[in-house]
Protein backbone atom coordinates (compact mmCIF):
# COMPACT_ATOMS: atom_id res chain seq x y z
CA UNK A 1 0.00 0.00 0.00
CA UNK A 2 1.26 3.62 -1.33
CA UNK A 3 -0.22 5.49 1.62
CA UNK A 4 1.10 2.62 4.28
CA UNK A 5 4.94 3.08 3.14
CA UNK A 6 4.68 7.12 2.86
CA UNK A 7 3.58 6.97 6.59
CA UNK A 8 6.39 4.95 7.39
CA UNK A 9 8.67 6.48 5.78
CA UNK A 10 7.25 10.27 7.56
CA UNK A 11 7.83 8.64 10.61
CA UNK A 12 10.96 7.24 10.52
CA UNK A 13 12.01 10.74 9.34
CA UNK A 14 10.60 12.34 12.25
CA UNK A 15 11.56 9.98 15.12
CA UNK A 16 15.48 10.41 14.25
CA UNK A 17 15.44 13.80 13.25
CA UNK A 18 14.00 14.43 16.92
CA UNK A 19 16.68 11.84 18.02
CA UNK A 20 19.52 13.86 16.26
CA UNK A 21 18.89 17.07 17.46
CA UNK A 22 18.42 15.91 20.69
CA UNK A 23 22.07 14.84 20.84
CA UNK A 24 22.87 18.28 20.41
CA UNK A 25 21.07 18.91 23.05
CA UNK A 26 22.70 16.51 25.52
CA UNK A 27 25.90 17.43 24.24
CA UNK A 28 25.00 20.71 25.99
CA UNK A 29 24.09 19.31 29.39
CA UNK A 30 27.56 17.35 29.06
CA UNK A 31 28.94 20.79 27.89
CA UNK A 32 27.64 22.51 31.29
CA UNK A 33 28.68 19.62 33.79
CA UNK A 34 32.33 19.70 32.08
CA UNK A 35 32.56 24.01 32.93
CA UNK A 36 31.07 23.24 36.21
CA UNK A 37 33.76 20.84 37.17
CA UNK A 38 36.56 23.28 37.03
CA UNK A 39 37.25 26.82 37.99
CA UNK A 40 39.57 27.59 34.92
CA UNK A 41 39.31 26.06 31.87
CA UNK A 42 41.89 25.99 29.50
CA UNK A 43 42.45 25.98 25.45
CA UNK A 44 44.50 22.59 26.03
CA UNK A 45 41.36 21.03 28.25
CA UNK A 46 38.75 22.47 25.75
CA UNK A 47 40.63 21.36 22.66
CA UNK A 48 40.59 17.41 24.30
CA UNK A 49 36.77 17.63 25.75
CA UNK A 50 35.60 18.98 21.81
CA UNK A 51 37.92 16.50 19.38
CA UNK A 52 36.57 13.48 19.92
CA UNK A 53 32.84 14.84 19.39
CA UNK A 54 33.65 16.87 16.73
CA UNK A 55 35.21 13.58 14.61
CA UNK A 56 31.87 12.14 14.63
CA UNK A 57 29.79 14.68 13.62
CA UNK A 58 31.16 16.57 10.77
CA UNK A 59 28.32 18.68 10.03
CA UNK A 60 29.47 20.71 13.11
CA UNK A 61 30.79 23.70 11.98
CA UNK A 62 32.51 24.45 15.20
CA UNK A 63 32.76 24.37 19.32
CA UNK A 64 33.36 27.76 20.54
CA UNK A 65 33.52 29.06 24.22
CA UNK A 66 32.69 32.54 24.33
CA UNK A 67 33.15 34.40 28.02
CA UNK A 68 31.38 37.48 29.55
CA UNK A 69 33.35 40.31 29.14
CA UNK A 70 31.98 43.70 30.63
CA UNK A 71 32.54 46.60 28.51
CA UNK A 72 34.56 48.32 31.67
CA UNK A 73 37.15 45.17 31.09
CA UNK A 74 37.23 45.37 27.50
CA UNK A 75 40.46 46.99 27.45
CA UNK A 76 42.23 44.73 29.87
CA UNK A 77 40.70 41.87 28.29
CA UNK A 78 42.36 42.69 24.20
CA UNK A 79 45.40 43.41 26.06
CA UNK A 80 45.64 40.10 27.89
CA UNK A 81 44.54 38.18 24.98
CA UNK A 82 46.81 39.96 22.32
CA UNK A 83 50.12 39.17 25.03
CA UNK A 84 48.86 35.66 25.31
CA UNK A 85 48.53 34.90 21.56
CA UNK A 86 51.07 37.37 20.44
CA UNK A 87 48.91 38.90 17.67
CA UNK A 88 46.74 41.99 17.84
CA UNK A 89 43.34 41.23 19.31
CA UNK A 90 40.39 42.94 19.08
CA UNK A 91 36.68 42.43 19.65
CA UNK A 92 34.91 42.30 16.44
CA UNK A 93 31.31 42.24 15.26
CA UNK A 94 29.08 41.24 12.45
CA UNK A 95 29.34 43.86 10.01
CA UNK A 96 27.99 44.71 6.07
CA UNK A 97 25.18 42.64 4.91
CA UNK A 98 23.18 39.36 5.79
CA UNK A 99 24.78 37.97 2.74
CA UNK A 100 27.77 39.70 2.53
CA UNK A 101 28.49 39.71 6.23
CA UNK A 102 32.16 40.98 6.91
CA UNK A 103 34.07 41.48 10.34
CA UNK A 104 34.44 45.33 11.88
CA UNK A 105 35.17 46.44 15.08
CA UNK A 106 32.87 46.03 17.93
CA UNK A 107 30.64 48.87 19.31
CA UNK A 108 30.00 49.80 22.78
CA UNK A 109 27.59 48.09 24.57
CA UNK A 110 27.49 46.77 28.22
CA UNK A 111 28.58 43.43 27.96
CA UNK A 112 30.44 41.05 25.11
CA UNK A 113 30.57 37.29 24.69
CA UNK A 114 33.39 37.35 22.35
CA UNK A 115 34.49 33.78 21.14
CA UNK A 116 38.03 32.67 23.12
CA UNK A 117 38.13 29.42 22.05
CA UNK A 118 37.51 27.54 19.09
CA UNK A 119 37.31 23.65 17.30
CA UNK A 120 38.42 23.30 14.57
CA UNK A 121 40.48 25.75 15.00
CA UNK A 122 42.13 26.13 11.32
CA UNK A 123 39.19 26.54 9.00
CA UNK A 124 37.15 29.23 12.02
CA UNK A 125 40.07 31.24 13.82
CA UNK A 126 39.17 34.62 11.98
CA UNK A 127 36.02 34.58 14.80
CA UNK A 128 38.55 34.51 17.72
CA UNK A 129 36.95 37.38 19.88
CA UNK A 130 34.08 37.65 17.34
CA UNK A 131 31.43 39.06 19.79
CA UNK A 132 28.36 36.16 19.45
CA UNK A 133 25.82 38.64 20.07
CA UNK A 134 26.48 40.66 16.81
CA UNK A 135 24.55 37.83 14.67
CA UNK A 136 21.06 38.27 13.91
CA UNK A 137 18.31 38.01 16.46
CA UNK A 138 21.28 36.66 19.18
CA UNK A 139 21.07 39.74 21.29
CA UNK A 140 17.72 38.71 22.29
CA UNK A 141 18.12 35.29 22.81
CA UNK A 142 21.38 35.74 24.82
CA UNK A 143 18.96 38.19 27.33
CA UNK A 144 16.54 34.67 27.25
CA UNK A 145 19.49 32.56 27.84
CA UNK A 146 20.83 34.55 30.77
CA UNK A 147 17.32 35.04 32.35
CA UNK A 148 16.46 30.99 32.11
CA UNK A 149 19.20 29.39 32.26
CA UNK A 150 18.64 26.70 29.31
CA UNK A 151 19.80 26.50 26.10
CA UNK A 152 18.45 28.24 23.23
CA UNK A 153 18.84 28.07 18.98
CA UNK A 154 19.21 30.69 17.00
CA UNK A 155 17.18 31.79 13.70
CA UNK A 156 18.97 30.64 10.55
CA UNK A 157 22.06 32.55 9.24
CA UNK A 158 24.42 33.05 7.10
CA UNK A 159 28.51 31.32 8.70
CA UNK A 160 30.47 33.92 8.38
CA UNK A 161 33.58 31.58 8.45
CA UNK A 162 32.10 29.46 5.93
CA UNK A 163 33.88 29.88 2.38
CA UNK A 164 30.52 29.66 0.71
CA UNK A 165 28.81 31.35 3.57
CA UNK A 166 26.00 28.50 3.83
CA UNK A 167 23.45 28.48 6.16
CA UNK A 168 23.55 27.78 9.90
CA UNK A 169 22.47 27.57 13.34
CA UNK A 170 23.97 28.19 16.41
CA UNK A 171 22.56 26.21 19.86
CA UNK A 172 23.67 29.05 23.30
CA UNK A 173 24.71 26.92 25.99
CA UNK A 174 24.50 28.73 28.99
CA UNK A 175 27.82 28.11 31.52
CA UNK A 176 27.04 29.38 34.69
CA UNK A 177 29.64 30.69 37.58
CA UNK A 178 30.23 28.26 40.75
CA UNK A 179 27.25 29.67 42.81
CA UNK A 180 24.32 28.46 44.35
CA UNK A 181 22.52 31.50 44.41
CA UNK A 182 20.70 32.38 40.26
CA UNK A 183 20.64 36.00 39.96
CA UNK A 184 21.81 38.15 36.32
CA UNK A 185 25.32 38.02 36.70
CA UNK A 186 25.96 34.31 37.45
CA UNK A 187 26.63 33.77 33.69
CA UNK A 188 30.21 32.62 33.72
CA UNK A 189 29.81 33.08 29.82
CA UNK A 190 28.71 30.71 26.41
CA UNK A 191 29.25 27.68 24.64
CA UNK A 192 28.40 27.45 20.92
CA UNK A 193 27.52 24.94 18.67
CA UNK A 194 28.09 25.73 15.20
CA UNK A 195 25.83 23.93 13.10
CA UNK A 196 25.81 23.46 9.36
CA UNK A 197 22.12 23.21 7.98
CA UNK A 198 22.37 21.71 4.90
CA UNK A 199 25.26 19.08 6.22
CA UNK A 200 23.37 17.72 8.94
CA UNK A 201 19.72 18.32 6.79
CA UNK A 202 21.32 16.41 4.26
CA UNK A 203 22.34 13.47 5.58
CA UNK A 204 19.35 12.81 7.49
CA UNK A 205 17.18 12.92 4.45
CA UNK A 206 19.66 10.36 1.99
CA UNK A 207 19.81 8.29 4.99
CA UNK A 208 16.50 7.94 6.15
CA UNK A 209 14.18 8.16 3.09
CA UNK A 210 16.55 9.04 -0.27
CA UNK A 211 15.70 10.74 -3.35
CA UNK A 212 12.15 9.12 -3.59
CA UNK A 213 10.74 11.72 -1.90
CA UNK A 214 11.65 15.06 -1.10
CA UNK A 215 11.91 17.16 2.29
CA UNK A 216 12.09 20.93 3.26
CA UNK A 217 12.59 22.58 6.94
CA UNK A 218 11.48 26.24 7.50
CA UNK A 219 12.25 27.65 10.85
CA UNK A 220 8.31 28.48 12.32
CA UNK A 221 9.21 31.64 14.01
CA UNK A 222 10.71 33.27 10.94
CA UNK A 223 9.55 31.38 8.13
CA UNK A 224 12.91 31.22 6.79
CA UNK A 225 13.92 28.10 4.35
CA UNK A 226 17.04 25.78 6.03
CA UNK A 227 16.74 23.10 4.33
CA UNK A 228 15.45 21.58 0.45
CA UNK A 229 12.48 23.54 -1.61
CA UNK A 230 8.99 23.47 -1.42
CA UNK A 231 6.45 21.69 -4.05
CA UNK A 232 5.37 23.82 -6.90
CA UNK A 233 1.65 24.86 -6.30
CA UNK A 234 1.00 22.54 -9.24
CA UNK A 235 2.82 19.82 -7.14
CA UNK A 236 1.29 20.65 -4.29
CA UNK A 237 -2.17 20.09 -5.44
CA UNK A 238 -1.50 16.83 -6.71
CA UNK A 239 0.30 15.34 -3.66
CA UNK A 240 -2.69 16.41 -1.51
CA UNK A 241 -4.90 14.99 -3.41
CA UNK A 242 -3.32 11.18 -3.25
CA UNK A 243 -2.64 12.12 0.68
CA UNK A 244 0.57 12.02 0.66
CA UNK A 245 1.73 15.36 1.44
CA UNK A 246 2.95 15.32 4.99
CA UNK A 247 3.87 18.34 7.90
CA UNK A 248 5.02 18.31 11.16
CA UNK A 249 7.30 19.85 13.62
CA UNK A 250 10.59 18.81 15.47
CA UNK A 251 11.79 20.80 18.73
CA UNK A 252 15.46 22.22 19.17
CA UNK A 253 16.86 24.19 21.52
CA UNK A 254 13.27 25.86 22.11
CA UNK A 255 12.54 26.87 18.79
CA UNK A 256 10.16 24.79 16.18
CA UNK A 257 11.32 24.04 12.91
CA UNK A 258 8.21 23.17 10.72
CA UNK A 259 8.78 19.86 8.51
CA UNK A 260 7.45 19.18 4.67
CA UNK A 261 7.89 15.40 2.91
CA UNK A 262 5.82 14.62 -0.42
CA UNK A 263 7.29 12.20 -3.37
CA UNK A 264 9.46 13.19 -5.77
CA UNK A 265 8.30 13.75 -9.21
CA UNK A 266 9.53 10.52 -10.12
CA UNK A 267 7.97 8.48 -7.49
CA UNK A 268 4.83 10.44 -7.69
CA UNK A 269 4.28 9.89 -11.49
CA UNK A 270 4.90 5.85 -10.36
CA UNK A 271 2.17 6.45 -8.05
CA UNK A 272 -0.19 8.15 -10.86
CA UNK A 273 1.07 4.90 -13.40
CA UNK A 274 -0.15 2.27 -10.89
CA UNK A 275 -2.62 4.28 -9.82
CA UNK A 276 -4.39 4.30 -13.79
CA UNK A 277 -3.53 0.65 -14.29
CA UNK A 278 -5.13 -0.45 -11.11
CA UNK A 279 -8.41 1.49 -12.64
CA UNK A 280 -8.09 -0.53 -15.76
CA UNK A 281 -8.45 -3.55 -13.84
CA UNK A 282 -10.61 -3.00 -12.09
CA UNK A 283 -12.37 -2.00 -15.17
CA UNK A 284 -11.76 -4.86 -17.24
CA UNK A 285 -12.97 -6.92 -13.90
CA UNK A 286 -15.99 -5.25 -13.50
CA UNK A 287 -16.80 -5.88 -17.30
Amino acid sequence: DRLAEFKVHTQQLMQQLQQRLQEYESFALFSQGFFAGSEFVSQEEFYRFSKSWLQKHDEIQAVEWAPKVLLSDRIQWEKQQSALLNQNVFITERGGTQRDAILINAKERPYYFPILYIEPWQKNKQMLAYDTQSNSGSSQILKQMMKEKIPLLSEPLKLIQSKTKESGVLLYVPILKPSTIKNADDLKGVLILVLRNEALLAKVHHDLIGKSFLLSVRDQQTKQLIYGEEPSASNLKKIRSLKMYYQGTVSFGQRLWVIDIWPSEQKLASYQSWLTWLVLVIGLLST
